[in-house]
């Protein structure tokens, strides 16, 4: 009896994790008008959330290969700090990327105004050195205005 009390206040303090809430698979549907760059933009007011059906999570991405959500950028995550290990497929239109699939994304935060605004970037074209413009600082500023945009509805 002691033992299953110690169980119980243990998972009381530790809480139980639900592994519905757990993404396994992660589908990544772009746009067939295919850009050097894709973005996930998280945290935007008035977007629709992502969801979740039997651990797998869709990303359709619009024309622009854009996605606005008001999901966090942790969701589906088994760790605070991270995902976890997730099976990912990558599609352009509805067919799906077969073999290696060279994409490369990254997470990351981008401050205006003291404000940190959440995104994720997908590299489609591993040979470009920017997304928007070959001059840093012009790619830099139409990033800005691309996010101000978002978050500004």
């Amino acid at each position: 009896m002691k033992k299953l009390f110690i169980l119980a206040f243990t998972l009381s303090l530790f809480g139980c994790s639900n592994s519905d809430e757990i993404s396994k698979v992660k589908n990544y549907h772009f746009s067939e008008n295919v850009t050097n760059c894709a973005y996930i933009f998280y945290n935007v007011e008035g977007a629709e959330p992502l969801t979740m059906k039997e651990r797998t999570v869709n990303y359709h991405f619009n024309g622009q290969n854009i996605i606005t959500t008001s999901s966090s950028y942790n969701f589906g995550w088994k760790y605070e700090d991270g995902s976890g290990p997730n099976e990912v497929h990558y599609f352009i239109g509805n067919t799906e990327l077969e073999g290696k699939v060279d994409i490369n994304s990254a997470k990351g935060s981008y401050t205006i105004e003291g404000v940190e605004y959440h995104y994720e970037e997908f590299y489609l074209d591993k040979t470009a050195t920017s997304c928007f413009s070959e001059d840093a600082a012009e790619d830099n500023e139409s990033f800005r205005n691309l996010i101000k945009n978002i978050f500004s509805k």
